[in-house]
C-alpha cells in the first residue's frame, strides 16, 4: 500500500514538473531571476520585431534580458540574435559597387594585360578598408592575418584549332600597399596588370578574370568591423599569336572566303572564326553551323571546333548536332551574353554588393 501511495505521489510531482512553468527564483534576497519559458517569450518576441524590421527595439529587449542572468544557453543566443542584427544592419547600410574591367578585348601572347578593379560606397558614411594593421595589439585582437589581400583569378581556355581544347587557371597576388577610404559616393581603384605566357603550341585563347578581396576589415565610421571577402564579376577577352594576325584580323569576310573557297586552309578558318568581332558574332556562327555538314572533312572540323570555342558548347564532333542546338537556342541567345561567352565582352557593369557580405 505504502509503496503504491509513494508512486502516486511521484507521478503527481513528475506531472507538476512538465505542466507547471519554473518559478522565478531569488537571488541574494533582491533579484529576481526570469523563468526559461519567459525568456522564450521575450526570444519569440525580439525575432518578431527583427522580422518587422525594428531593429533598434529588438536589440535594446536584448540588452534588457541579458541583465535577467539567463542562463548561458539562452546568453549565447542572446548574444547571437544581436551580433546577427549588427551584422544584418551593417551590411544593409554599406552597399559596394564592385567592377573589373579589362584594358583591351583582344591581347598578344607574351603581352601584358591591364587591370582595373573599382570600389564605389553607395552608402551614407565612410568606410575604411586598411591595408595592414597600424599596431601588434590590433593584430591580436582582430584577425591572424597581417594585411590585406586581393587576388586576380585567371582562367584560360585554349585550342589550337585541332585538339578541342585544354583548360588553366592560376591566382595572381595584388599587393594592397595603403589603406582604401571610401567617403559616401567616393570610389577607391586598385590597378594591377597580368603577365601572358607565350602560349606554347595554342592558336587562340579564351580568357577570363575575376578578382577576390579579403580586406583586413572593413571599418564603419563607428568603428564596428566585417571581414567577409568581397568578390568582383569576371571581365573577358581573347589572346591571339601574332604569327596568325592575317588570318585572325581577317574579319567575316575572311570567313566567307575560307568556307567557299574548296583550297582553304583549315586553319585559316579556325583562326578566321575566333577573330571574329563581336559585331560581326552571330552572323558568323551562323554561317559556321549551317555550312559545316557540307564541307569537306578538314574544314567541317574546323568550323566545328571554332564553333565549340566561341560557345563553350561540346557537340562530340557533330556538326549535325551542332545545327540543330543552333536552331533550337543558340541563335535565341542575347547578343551580350554570346559575346560574353565567346570572350568578346569587356564587362564595366559590375555588380553591386553589400559591404563584406561577398557576392
Amino acid at each position: 500500500m505504502l509503496s503504491r501511495i509513494l508512486f502516486i505521489a511521484l507521478a503527481v510531482e513528475l506531472l507538476a514538473c512538465t505542466t507547471t512553468p519554473t518559478p522565478p527564483v531569488r537571488v541574494g534576497g533582491a533579484r529576481a531571476v526570469v523563468s526559461p519559458e519567459e525568456f522564450e517569450r521575450r526570444i519569440q518576441g525580439i525575432q518578431t520585431l527583427v522580422r518587422e524590421g525594428r531593429d533598434e527595439e529588438a536589440v535594446e529587449r536584448v540588452q534588457s534580458s541579458l541583465k535577467d542572468w539567463p542562463p548561458e544557453s539562452i546568453r549565447r543566443r542572446l548574444n547571437r540574435i544581436a551580433y546577427e542584427i549588427r551584422r544584418d544592419r551593417f551590411y544593409r547600410d554599406h552597399p559596394l559597387h564592385l567592377s573589373l574591367t579589362l584594358d583591351d578585348e583582344r591581347y598578344a601572347f607574351g603581352g601584358r594585360v591591364g587591370v582595373k578593379l573599382r570600389i564605389r560606397n553607395l552608402g551614407r558614411e565612410r568606410l575604411t578598408l586598411p591595408a595592414r594593421f597600424r599596431t601588434f595589439t590590433d593584430a591580436l585582437l582582430f584577425r591572424p592575418v597581417e594585411q590585406s589581400i586581393l587576388f586576380l583569378k585567371v582562367v584560360s581556355h585554349d585550342s589550337d584549332g585541332v585538339r578541342l581544347g585544354w583548360a588553366s587557371s592560376r591566382l595572381v597576388d595584388v599587393p594592397i600597399e595603403e589603406d582604401l577610404v571610401l567617403p559616401p559616393g567616393g570610389t577607391a581603384v586598385v590597378d594591377a596588370s597580368v603577365d601572358l605566357d607565350e602560349g606554347r603550341g595554342s592558336m587562340v585563347r579564351r580568357m577570363s578574370l575575376s578578382a577576390i578581396f579579403r580586406p583586413i576589415a572593413i571599418i564603419g565610421e563607428d568603428g564596428e568591423r566585417r571581414y567577409d571577402p568581397l568578390e568582383f564579376p569576371s571581365a573577358s577577352a581573347r589572346v591571339f599569336h601574332t604569327e596568325h594576325a592575317q588570318w585572325t584580323d581577317g574579319g567575316i569576310d575572311l570567313l566567307e572566303t575560307c568556307v567557299a573557297g574548296e583550297g582553304a586552309s583549315e586553319r585559316a578558318l579556325f583562326a578566321a572564326a575566333v577573330g571574329l568581332t563581336r559585331d560581326d558574332l552571330r552572323d558568323g556562327l551562323d554561317l559556321l553551323v549551317r555550312t559545316a555538314p557540307s564541307l569537306d572533312p578538314q574544314r567541317s572540323r574546323a568550323a566545328l571546333r571554332a564553333t565549340e570555342f566561341l560557345t563553350g558548347k561540346s557537340f562530340s564532333g557533330d556538326p549535325i548536332r551542332a545545327l540543330a542546338w543552333w536552331e533550337e537556342t543558340g541563335a535565341h541567345i542575347a547578343p551580350d551574353d554570346l559575346a560574353r561567352t565567346a570572350g568578346l565582352l569587356a564587362v564595366d557593369g559590375g555588380g553591386t554588393v553589400l559591404a563584406g557580405a561577398g557576392l
